[in-house]
């Protein structure tokens, strides 16, 4: 949202996960992977969570007649504010199969789907946010949303310090 306000273009870096988002890890780790052979890598994506969801993508992309890459990278590419993405193949297969994304597009439904089936659990601050506006300030804009003012809140913004 940040970058949609402020007219900036997002240029989104590694939008399959290092691989997950294909499939290539649903089974374990494959020798000589990226994954296999960076720790780095593997720290957040390859989760028994994350895996679990790319498995349910699966059949979101099987559905559409896609493969889970193509899913992927026209997902994001839909999103507002995503002016390119940075994908690394290792293979022409694989760069063909990347750029079939070009010409899918996703209906609402899929989009409702992806959002359903992709969506994280969040920690903190998160949790907080949710439930902020009934003691933030009532002229405090969080993540682009107007809280409705609570009994101790600022009225106004020249009540605010």
């Amino acid at each position: 949202p940040a970058a949609e306000e402020y007219g900036m273009g997002l240029v989104v870096w590694s939008p399959l996960a290092s691989g997950v988002l294909t499939g290539k890890y649903d089974t374990g780790m494959p020798k000589g992977s990226r994954m296999a052979l960076q720790e780095w890598l593997r720290e957040g994506r390859y989760t028994e969570a994350n895996l679990e969801r790319v498995r349910k993508f699966k059949s979101l992309a099987d559905a559409a007649g896609c493969s889970r890459a193509q899913m992927a990278l026209a997902w994001v590419a839909a999103q507002p504010g995503v002016a390119s993405t940075i994908i690394g193949v290792r293979s022409v297969e694989q760069l063909e199969d990347n750029l079939a994304a070009l010409d899918l597009r996703l209906s609402p439904r899929h989009f409702e789907a992806l959002a359903a089936a992709t969506k994280p659990t969040l920690n903190f601050p998160a949790v907080f946010l949710e439930c902020s506006g009934s003691f933030s300030s009532g002229v405090t804009v969080l993540n682009g949303g107007k809280n409705p003012p609570s009994a101790i809140s600022a009225k106004a913004e020249s009540e605010v310090y």
